[in-house]
């Protein structure tokens, strides 16, 4: 668990709105994978296609995969605010959970922003609802380099998900090269 800077939770808890928020038409997220994934997924989308973060707020390596740090936090934060509530369902005869707006959360707020923020949160939700937690689970199991390379509990390197191995080696040698360059003309 990592201690994350208090505007950092601000931004997080508003992702987690805004997710919600976008999923609200389909009956708002059935269990917390889905919405762990989709808040993951919209940081790819987001860092794919601007070079930057979506939010400050750190992503750790889970055993099912990526999940929101102090995830559970939030939420619980987000709904004595009034802003989200978690609905008791069934999936079969297992008790599960699903996330809606609740009567105090503003959608009118939660739709602003950079047009990359809201086409990453867009993409997040129609990724992540149109999966089961089973297969976004075994998709990032196999496709995650980032998770793959941290240990439970660690945040994880986004950008390894986004690059390339190649383009990655191509970084190091640029880098190398950069090092060997400075050390020239500065010295060791």
């Amino acid at each position: 668990m990592s201690i994350s800077p208090p505007l950092g939770r601000t931004h997080a808890k508003d992702l987690v709105l805004r997710l919600v928020a976008c999923a609200e038409p389909t009956g708002g997220f059935e269990g917390k994978t889905r919405l762990f994934k989709a808040f993951y997924y919209a940081h790819l989308y987001f860092l794919e296609d601007t070079g930057r973060f979506l939010t400050p707020w750190p992503i750790v390596r889970m055993p099912r995969g990526p999940g929101i740090d102090e995830g559970d936090d939030l939420i619980r934060e987000l709904i004595q605010e009034g802003s989200l509530r978690s609905e008791g369902i069934r999936a079969g005869p297992f008790p599960s959970v699903r996330y809606r707006l609740a009567s105090k959360a503003d959608y009118s707020t939660l739709r602003h922003g950079d047009p990359h923020e809201v086409e990453a949160v867009q993409r997040a939700v129609e990724h992540a609802l149109s999966r089961t937690a089973e297969q976004l689970t075994a998709e990032v199991h196999e496709y995650s380099r980032a998770w793959r390379a941290a240990a439970n509990g660690e945040s994880l390197d986004l950008a390894l998900d986004v690059t390339t191995k190649e383009e990655d080696e191509e970084m190091e040698t640029l880098l190398d090269e950069s090092s060997r360059d400075l050390k020239s003309i500065w010295g060791d």
